[in-house]
């Protein structure tokens, strides 16, 4: 299954991308996050709030529901 991540950004963009593209990825605090599609997505396990998305054999990526940028 090849998932896709849909970024809302705070200024009202709307933009996807592929989950294996998800570290390189212009992300701003306050970003929404969602896993596409939905229907695979609800499936995939959930830790801490963040969706373990697979992006190859062995490998996954934790997707936030919102990016939040600490100092």
């Amino acid at each position: 299954m090849q998932y896709q991540i849909e970024i809302r950004g705070a200024e009202g963009s709307v933009r996807t991308i592929d989950a294996a593209a998800f570290d390189d990825a212009d992300l701003r605090d306050g970003d929404r996050l969602a896993v596409m599609p939905a229907d695979a997505a609800a499936a995939l396990p959930v830790t801490w709030g963040d969706r373990n998305v697979p992006i190859a054999p062995g490998h996954a990526i934790r997707v936030p529901e919102v990016w939040r940028v600490h100092d």
